[in-house]
This record gives C-alpha cells, sequence and structure tokens, in this order.
C-alpha cells in the first residue's frame, strides 16, 4: 500500500472517530438552575447534577459557558462579588471548582459568557458597560467599552461569539449591537446597529438563530424571542415563548434545529415557528436560568495529499510543465498550488488553481536556475478550509540538446581522402533533409574541428546515407533538399587533427547553431570521417630551433632570450 492511500485511510478512520466523540460530547448541555450546575442529555432528557454552587452565589448564576476542552465557566455573585468559576467535571468524583478571575465590584455580575476561536472567553458585564476578554489562564487580556454607553442595569448584557466575531446587546434604550473582532490579540469594532423592535422589548442574550442570524432573548417577562438579520440589519418576531418559559437565557441547538427555553420546571424545546417539541423536567432543574451553548459538530478534518509527479527535466531554452493533478483531497477542493522550484523554502511560482502548470524558462533563469544542476523541488497544495500538505520532487537543468545533421565531407567522393600536404581547400556539405532545413542554420557559427569556414554557400550537392555510421558514405548525387556547402582552408583542418600516418582514418565533428533567438539557440552537429594521405607530425612549440628534436640547445635559445622583448626595433 502506497503513502497516500495510507494517508487516506487514516483521515477517514481518524474523522469518524472524531465524529463520533464530538457527537457524545454535544448530545448535552449545561444549565445553572438556582444554585445548581445540571447537565442535560437533550436527547434523552436525562439529567445529571454537576456541582451545588451555593457556596459561590446567592442568586442564580447568570452565564455558563464550555469550552472545546469540556471546562465549564460559570459567572456567579455573592455579597456584590463577582466572579467566573471554572469547573472541571471529574465523573462520578467531586468536581474541581476554582476562581477564574479576581473579584470585580459590581453588583449583579457578569451576563452571558462566550469563547472565540482562541480559546479566549468574554463575559459581559452588568452596569459596567463594560465585555471583559480572559485567557486560558484566567488573565484579563482586555476590556470593550460598549460604545454609547449602552449596558445592562438590573439584567445582563447579551453576548454571543460566532468564530472571532463577538456580538453583543445593550438591554436599556436605546438597544444597540456591537460587533467586534477578537482574532489576534487586537479586539476592534463598535456599533453595528441601533435595534428598534415592534414591540415594549428588553433585549437580555443573544444566541445564533435557525437561519444563521442572530436570535434575541428578552423582554420583562421573558416572553418574546426575535431574529436579526445581519445582512439586512432588520429585526423580526421569532414567537411569543411566554407559555413555555424564559427567553432571556435562550439558545439555539443546530443539531435538533430547536430553540432551548429555561423555565422555572426545567427546559423546554420549540420548534423555530415557537411550536412545542419537549419538556424536560427534574429536581436539579428546578428555576433553570442560564444555558450553555450547545457544541457545533465541527466536521472531520481531512488534509489534501499532494503529489508532486516528477522526477522533472527541463532542457535550457524549453518550457516546464509542472503536473500536479495526482493530489487529491477528500472535499474535491484544491484551491492553490504552489511550487518552490529553487529549494529555498519560499514557494515563488503560484500556478493558482492550476494543477497542470507551464513555466517559462526565463523564469527559471528570473530564480537563479543554473544548467548541469539537479533541484530538490516542493510542491503545496491547499484546500478551500486552509488546510494544506506539501509533497518533493526533484528538477534537472540541462543544456538544449543538438540537432544531429548529415555531414558529408567532400560530397561526391568516397572514401575521402585528404592530403596533408594540400595548400587548398577541404569542401564539406550539410545535408538538408526532410527533418532539417539548411536555411535555418548560422553558417558564421559552423566549426569542423574547431575550424571555421571560409565561404559557404546554398546548393543541392549529395544524398544523406542511409545509416549513422559517420565512416559509411555514398557518392550519390543530389536529393532534392537544399544543402549547406562550406569551403575550409585544409591546413587548419591538418593542424588541427593533429599528428597522422598515411592510411589513418579521422572523424571530423561539425558544431554549429540554429538562428534562434539569443540566449536559446538550438545547437546543431554532425560527424563524417577522412582518409589521411601522407604524414603528417606537428612540430612541437618547444623545439625552439625547429630541428625535429627538443634538446639542451632548446632551452639554451630559452635561456639566452629570458625576460628579453619580443618587440624587434627597425
Amino acid at each position: 500500500m502506497n503513502k497516500k492511500k495510507c494517508l487516506k485511510i487514516f483521515f477517514a478512520v481518524f474523522g469518524f472517530l472524531f465524529f463520533i466523540q464530538q457527537f457524545a460530547l454535544c448530545s448535552s448541555v449545561y444549565v445553572s438552575a438556582g444554585s445548581n450546575l445540571v447537565e442535560v442529555d437533550l436527547n434523552s432528557g436525562q439529567t445529571q447534577l454537576i456541582a451545588s454552587l451555593a457556596d459561590y452565589t446567592d442568586q442564580n448564576p447568570r452565564g455558563v459557558a464550555r469550552n472545546s476542552e469540556g471546562e465549564i465557566y460559570v459567572s456567579v455573585s455573592n455579597n456584590w462579588s463577582n466572579r467566573i468559576l471554572k469547573i472541571n467535571p471529574n465523573g462520578s468524583q467531586e468536581p474541581t471548582i476554582e476562581y477564574f478571575t479576581s473579584p470585580i465590584s459590581f453588583r449583579y455580575g457578569f451576563g452571558q459568557l462566550d469563547f472565540n476561536s482562541k480559546g479566549h472567553l468574554f463575559a459581559a458585564g452588568d452596569k459596567n458597560q463594560v465585555i471583559y476578554e480572559f485567557d486560558q489562564r484566567g488573565n484579563k487580556v482586555s476590556d470593550i467599552g460598549l460604545d454609547g454607553g449602552y449596558s445592562s442595569y438590573n439584567n445582563n448584557v447579551g453576548l454571543f461569539t460566532n468564530g472571532d466575531i463577538l456580538y453583543s446587546v445593550g438591554y436599556f434604550s436605546p438597544r444597540v449591537l456591537s460587533r467586534y473582532d477578537t482574532s489576534g490579540e487586537v479586539i476592534t469594532g463598535g456599533v453595528y446597529d441601533e435595534l428598534t423592535f415592534s414591540s415594549e422589548f428588553y433585549p437580555a442574550s443573544l444566541t445564533q438563530s435557525h437561519n444563521g442570524n442572530l436570535a434575541i432573548g428578552g423582554g420583562r417577562d421573558g416572553t418574546l424571542l426575535w431574529e436579526y438579520d445581519l445582512t439586512t440589519k432588520t429585526t423580526s418576531l421569532l414567537f411569543d415563548c411566554k407559555d413555555f418559559g424564559r427567553s432571556t437565557f435562550v439558545q439555539y441547538d443546530p443539531f435538533s434545529n430547536s430553540y432551548i427555553v429555561p423555565s422555572n420546571n426545567g427546559l423546554t424545546l420549540l420548534n423555530p415557528d415557537g411550536s412545542f417539541i419537549k419538556e424536560i423536567t427534574g429536581p436539579d432543574l428546578q428555576n433553570s436560568w442560564s444555558i450553555s451553548k450547545p457544541f457545533v459538530i465541527p466536521e472531520p478534518t481531512t488534509l489534501p495529499v499532494a503529489d508532486a509527479d516528477g522526477p522533472y527535466t527541463v532542457y535550457v531554452g524549453d518550457t516546464l510543465t509542472l503536473d500536479a493533478s495526482g493530489s487529491t483531497d477528500a472535499d474535491d477542493d484544491i484551491v492553490s498550488y504552489m511550487w518552490d522550484l529553487d529549494d529555498d523554502g519560499t514557494f515563488e511560482t503560484d500556478a493558482g488553481g492550476e494543477a497542470v502548470f507551464d513555466v517559462n524558462y526565463s523564469h527559471l533563469e528570473s530564480i537563479g536556475l543554473l544548467v548541469d544542476h539537479i533541484y530538490n523541488i516542493h510542491l503545496k497544495v491547499t484546500d478551500s478550509e486552509g488546510q494544506s500538505d506539501v509533497n518533493d520532487s526533484t528538477l534537472t537543468i540541462e543544456p538544449k540538446p543538438a540537432l544531429w545533421v548529415a555531414v558529408d565531407i567532400k560530397p561526391g567522393s568516397c572514401p575521402n581522402p585528404v592530403n596533408v600536404k594540400s595548400s587548398g581547400v577541404l569542401p564539406i556539405a550539410v545535408l538538408g533533409t526532410e527533418d532539417v532545413n539548411v536555411i535555418t542554420i548560422d553558417p558564421t557559427s559552423i566549426r569542423l574541428a574547431g575550424v571555421e569556414p571560409i565561404r559557404s554557400g546554398y546548393e543541392d550537392v549529395a544524398t544523406p546515407v542511409s545509416d549513422s555510421n559517420d565512416c559509411n558514405c555514398i557518392t550519390d548525387g543530389p536529393d532534392g533538399f537544399l544543402d549547406l556547402t562550406l569551403k575550409f582552408k585544409t591546413q587548419r583542418i591538418v593542424e588541427a587533427i593533429g599528428d597522422v600516418n598515411d592510411g589513418d582514418v579521422r572523424v571530423l565533428t561539425l558544431t554549429g547553431v540554429l538562428f534562434d533567438p539569443m540566449p536559446l539557440e538550438t545547437p546543431i552537429e554532425g560527424a563524417d570521417c577522412i582518409l589521411i594521405r601522407g604524414r603528417h607530425k606537428p612540430i612541437n612549440p618547444a623545439d625552439i630551433n625547429k630541428d625535429g628534436v627538443v634538446n639542451i640547445l632548446d632551452f639554451a635559445i630559452f635561456a639566452q632570450n629570458w625576460l628579453q622583448s619580443s618587440i624587434v626595433d627597425e
């Protein structure tokens, strides 16, 4: 089984187990009922007393919230001393209870509590017109003074977080809805809207609505639940719930699509139209007041799996095609393909949403890639949820391969004899074919054994041999394709090939380039053989007196002229 399949199976199993675990967590809510903290299973209706808070408060706790770690936070007040308790349920054992905050001196305590995505707790204050932010250790990070000074007096300010957006609502007229961005360490925002209602209404709590907006609970008799549309900034009455209980701290349960309303007897679950679903009661639920937000089931997190394909090879001047089409995502929503082609840790090549992406050679040059190098490259894929994965491959930059051309030395002759004593010229031809148009060859770039031609022209003079053996030759004449004809000084060629004897066969290599735009010239290469006539032994440069042997006499001449000027006076 390959790595990718293993990863897919792992994430599928992990996602399923995670889903089951979270479902178990969110089948219940926590309710403050009198001085009790009670867990209520919304499915079965079973209740469990978690803790008695009588030693910590002389009135109903006004805020209950649960974080992703399963810890419960409850706002309490006693003789003008207001605190938040942190409660860790321990199953059948006594829960661990500790003060989360130092006392804050105002009369009616904190209102609703809620968390943002960083795990910071937000607590709505009473009368002080403040929302407090605490980190995971209970340290106050900041406080928000409600713009306009609109807050609760004998009731608490409503508060609701949706990810990193916090909403709060004031109690007295005018009723102001504020919105704050709680991401990072900075809280920004302020007045969002001044609320208007068609009846005498005193908002006191916020929750999510079944439409994804805000539901506002309140009213002097705890009778009404309004919905606030975040797009149109309009309010509309959802239902009157005075026959079922207090709406002050109503919560919406997205799993059952129902509203949970506290009452003197317990909890009532209502449909979005206000119709009755069921009632949950019990001795521990007398005088139910505030309810923790139901835990939202996150969809199982599945990472995308990157596949960089490769290894890749690109020749100088060519286009590199990167293929990430083998990358996968469970939701099939990969939105970004980024490449690091120079192995510097920065994904500098952005393919956007294109799995198959062409990269011009000029881009490779711009990021400093060199010829005859092998680079480790990296692909990063990211899905619409911001999840990403990286996979590696290699990229080799190679010189552009030469175009092989047919070369005929001394066209019409077979074999190709070369007299080393000749003072004339050596004719050759680069032969045109169906695949090679000699007009595209730059004659000035041609070199035969490193020697440049003295002149060139175009004429159909010969036919290429049928196989690639350099020393095969034929005497066939023109074949209908134009040839590039060139002339070389024979003695320049003889000097280039060095020491030869009569009857030797030498392969002469021809090189050049096509008329491509610089610097992307396509090289050409070809070869043919010559048969040596005569003997040639180049003079050794150390044979100063040219007597055919290098000895002490040559050294004496060298020493005599050591450090002498080479300029001869006239």
